[in-house]
Formats: structure tokens, sequence, C-alpha cells
């Protein structure tokens, strides 16, 4: 990054709303003044080949003081003309209350994107996602017939909001029911089949019985296929090189903790409420095949890298959506098919998972971007992610400066 030497004020604007005010400043730069040892690269919109005329900034603050902070640490980034877009779909275990309020209040086309989901899913399913996300009671989130739903109403927005916004993935990735998300984004099903499935998967989950969890095992998969020996424990995820998901019930479980403490081995409990993709799924399996068998798929626009095989796909149908629900994740592998050259990974999800699983499985010259963080205000998140990708695609300015706080 290098960084400004002459700044030319596009656009200044101080939106507030009756809960959230921001502060956002937008700055171009005549590209023709960048000195560079190849200008032409500079020029050049990687993922569209658009021309532009400028290169561009864009700073953001809850307060003017947090503005002015902002603006005197910018600099700019120029076009990567090799770097591609990964978009991930993050899975359970993400969600929080309150997740996406920020952008919910600061901005109108993220309030509609939200209440077409809600006002489907509470008509159809009797989910109100609006009281789990935004109401008193915070556990509701956690139960999984709500949190699946919202998370996926969640990836959908956000995977939405970053496309009106100019930012086109080249690839796709979902974690367990981030597949779904990231398949509808696609094109692979519409919105109202997918929220469907969504909230079959998650009703016919939350029935059953809660006898079984999950652990995190800091080891790879044949350390944890080892400890794992003699037990009714199934492989339920491989997030990358050192971590390993384990189901089972919890004796089961109990017990593989004791081998795994005698190996010196690390374990996590999960807060989850079954041990999902397990043996524990079957009892669901026939019930959910025979609700979404109906559904009508179609070959998707972006290319999925499934979790479930590792490779590219283009299509999934009831069979597939099926299978994944009982076979493990494997983000490791699909991680490891992406291409092999340098990409930006953006999380379509509340919070950074999956881009820092990613960094572990492709440590060299990877970035991840977050599009939201609970440790930050939604807006400026999203506007921190917008500054890296400013001249790498080409942005909607006109929507950034209104679609985001209307």
């Amino acid at each position: 990054m290098l960084e400004w030497r002459t700044m030319v004020i596009e656009h200044m604007m101080s939106q507030s709303t009756s809960t959230l005010p921001v502060y956002l400043k937008i700055i171009s730069e005549p590209s023709k003044q960048r000195i560079s040892s190849d200008p032409d690269n500079h020029k050049t919109s990687p993922t569209t080949g658009h021309h532009t005329d400028n290169l561009y900034s864009i700073a953001a603050g809850m307060t003017p003081g947090e503005l002015s902070e902002a603006l005197a640490q910018l600099t700019v980034n120029l076009p990567q003309p090799n770097r591609n877009i990964a978009f991930l779909f993050t899975g359970q275990g993400s969600q929080y209350h309150g997740m996406l309020r920020d952008l919910y209040q600061s901005s109108s086309d993220v309030r509609n994107t939200i209440h077409r989901c809600h006002d489907y899913l509470l008509a159809k399913h009797g989910i109100d996602c609006l009281a789990v996300l935004f109401g008193s009671n915070v556990d509701l989130i956690n139960r999984t017939e709500n949190t699946q739903p919202c998370l996926f109403m969640a990836a959908y927005t956000l995977a939405s909001l970053w496309q009106q916004i100019g930012i086109q993935p080249d690839y796709l990735i979902g974690h367990s029911i981030g597949e779904i998300a990231a398949a509808c984004f696609a094109g692979a099903l519409d919105l109202e089949s997918a929220l469907d499935c969504v909230a079959i998967r998650a009703r016919l989950m939350g029935q059953l019985p809660k006898t079984s969890g999950m652990v995190a095992v800091i080891a790879d998969l044949d350390k944890t296929i080892e400890c794992a020996q003699g037990l009714p424990i199934d492989i339920a995820g491989i997030n990358h090189q050192k971590q390993t998901i384990v189901s089972g019930d919890y004796a089961a479980l109990e017990q593989f903790n004791s081998q795994c403490q005698n190996m010196r081995i690390r374990t996590t409990p999960l807060c989850v409420s079954h041990g999902f993709h397990s043996r524990h799924m079957d009892p669901i399996l026939d019930e959910f095949y025979q609700e979404v068998s109906g559904i009508q798929f179609k070959r998707m626009n972006t290319p999925i890298i499934s979790t479930v095989s590792g490779e590219c796909i283009d299509e999934i149908s009831a069979d597939y959506l099926t299978n994944q629900i009982r076979q493990s994740v494997n983000f490791l592998k699909a991680a490891e098919s992406l291409p092999d050259q340098p990409l930006f990974h953006i999380e379509i999800g509340p919070q950074p998972i999956l881009t820092r699983m990613i960094k572990k499985i492709r440590p060299n010259n990877q970035i991840g971007l977050a599009s939201l963080n609970p440790k930050i205000k939604d807006p400026i998140a999203l506007i921190n992610c917008l500054h890296v990708l400013a001249n790498q695609c080409e942005i909607d300015w006109d929507f950034v400066k209104s679609g985001l706080f209307s």
C-alpha cells in the first residue's frame, strides 16, 4: 500500500438514523498521478476489466472523531490483477443475538432483504427471525430450529449486499448450512425454495433427541481417528490440518476425551444442540429427502467447491442436500481445491471463522475479510472490507453513498 500524495474529496456524508449515526468519506485520486512501474495494471479492475480514471479509498466512523482518526491512517490499496475473490459462507456456531442489527438499522436495502426472508419464514414455517435476532430472549438464537434460518438469512443478505456494491465472487464455499446459502446465491434454487430447505432441515434436526454433542480436537484427521478407535464416534468435520470435529453421544464423547487426554491431545466441547454430521442425523434423512424432493434445482452461475467432496460442482439436488446432512464437512479439502493463487476470501457470515481457518490452510499471500465482526459496528466492518476492495472491482459508489445508509 502507498500513502496518498494528493487527495480529491469526492463525497462526504454524515448520515443518521434514530439510533445509528455513521460518518462516511469517499476519496478519489486520478490514477495517472500514481507512479508505478506498470501503470496500466493500476487503471484496470482485474475482476471486471473496468477501466477507471481514479483510485478510491473509503473511511468511516461512528463519530466525527472516529472518522478523523480513520482518515489520518488512510492508505490506498492498489488493484491486484491476478487476485480473484472467494465468498466463504459461515456455518452453525457463528451466530449471536443481535447479529445484523446495525446494518438492519442503517440500510433500507438490508431491511428489505431481511423482511423478505422473515415474512416468508414466519408465514410458511412459523419462524419469527426478527424476534430471534433482536427480541429480549437472547437464548432463542441458539436453538437449532432458529439458528439455521437466521444464519441463512444473514448470509443471503450479506452476499446480496456485496453483489449490489459491485463485488462478484469467482468461487463459493459453504460450511454445512452455509452451503445452502451459497447454492441459493449461485442460482441453484430460488430464495423461497432455499428457505424451505433450511426451515425443514432445522425443524427436523431440532426435533431429534438431545443426547449427542460435538467436540473440537486439536489434531489432524489420522490422530483423531486413532483416539476414536473402538468408540461410536463419527468425524463430523475437518476444518484444517490441526483441527478435526467429532460427533457422538455424550457417553462416547466422555470416553473419547479421556483417550485424547491420555495421548496429550487437547479437546474442546462445542456449544451445539446435537451431534451434527453423524449417525445421529440418520433418523431424519428419509423425511428430509421426501420434503425437499419436489424442489426444482438449476445449474449454478458461480461454481461451488463442495465441502462434501472437496470438488468444484455446478449443480446440487435433493440427494446432495440429504447426503450433506450426514457426511463430514471437509472444509480443509475444499479450501485446498481453490486455485493455487492469491485470493481475497470474504466471510459471508456474522463473524470471522472460515477466514481464520483458511489462513491456516493457505498461509501464503491470502487476504481474509470479515463482512461482520461482533467487536465492530456492522457498517464499519463492512467499510473496512470495502476499503481493501475499493480498486479491485467496479464498485457502485452511488449505492455505497445511498444504499448502505438509507
